[in-house]
């Protein structure tokens, strides 16, 4: 394939980028490294050319980073790092201290965007529809908004269809069997977002445990248990939650065996249950339709 983009994390908040001095840490604690390395990436870039006669082909380098303390030293490390060679800046509108609480900094984010030639992607704002992206765009002038854990739990977002999250489920398990992922972690991950708000337990309130027998909170723990791990299994788990939910089972995960939570730690898809025929039933139903 052809690589199209290199990009710099410059705000990861996590324990791990203090840890290992990069992310927000970097871009907090040694600003004029993370400027070097841009220098250099940039630099790496320039001496790929895999299309001598038309520069285009290059990847883009470009960098993410959050707020610093001080609106002046965000705009002047913004500077920098275009200065670098970075071509388009990523910025989530709050503090690396903030992680995802609070609102963001749209102000700064409208700075920073006004001060720099290069695009300016606005991230770090509450978006659950597609007004709030244009009033973002409003707000800042940017090029365009960066959407994250939002998209994680609803890819249907902008277009405004809430939708059942085992129809979204069944659909995205589709995906990873033609497009498989890294790991089965990966798919656990991806399924408690769609399903976190509908399955995740509040937190205990006045001293008060969560209440386990509940399935809900049952179903969110039993996602991500180790022994969870093909495909097979998580649309028998996506079943399971139509079943407990009283919901419509979705088309492609018709002709399951009915689950249980004891049957799904030790299911094997049988060897008639091919691709071929989710596929045909899908179109029948489709036809149908």
């Amino acid at each position: 394939g052809v690589i199209k983009g290199v990009d710099f994390n410059l705000g990861c908040p996590q324990k791990c980028a203090l840890d290992g001095c990069f992310g927000g840490f970097l871009a907090e604690n040694k600003p004029e490294l993370a400027v070097e390395c841009v220098v250099a990436m940039k630099k790496t870039i320039d001496g790929f050319r895999t299309d001598s006669a038309n520069p285009t082909t290059l990847p883009v380098l470009s960098c993410k980073i959050r707020l610093l303390e001080e609106k002046g030293k965000t705009l002047e490390f913004a500077q920098a790092l275009q200065q670098a060679g970075c071509e388009i800046l990523g910025v989530h509108c709050r503090k690396r201290s903030d992680k995802h609480n609070g609102l963001a900094d749209l102000e700064v984010g409208k700075l920073l965007a006004t001060s720099l030639s290069i695009p300016i992607i606005i991230n770090g704002m509450e978006v659950t529809k597609l007004q709030d992206v244009k009033d973002t765009l409003e707000a800042t002038q940017a090029h365009s908004v960066m959407i994250a854990r939002n998209f994680l739990a609803s890819p249907k977002l902008l277009l405004e269809e809430k939708g059942d999250p085992a129809e979204l489920a069944a659909e995205y398990l589709d995906c990873c069997e033609q497009y498989p992922p890294p790991s089965a972690l990966y798919i656990q991950k991806h399924l408690r977002w769609i399903f976190r708000s509908y399955l995740e337990p509040a937190k205990a309130k006045d001293g008060k445990d969560v209440d386990y027998s509940d399935w809900r909170v049952r179903l969110w723990t039993f996602m991500v248990r180790p022994y969870i791990t093909t495909l097979y299994q998580f649309r028998l788990l996506v079943a399971l939650y139509v079943k407990l939910n009283g919901s419509a089972l979705p088309t492609s995960l018709q002709g399951l065996p009915e689950p249980s939570f004891k049957s799904i730690r030790h299911a094997r898809e049988p060897p008639s249950r091919s691709k071929d025929e989710r596929d045909k039933k899908r179109a029948k139903t489709t036809n149908d339709e």
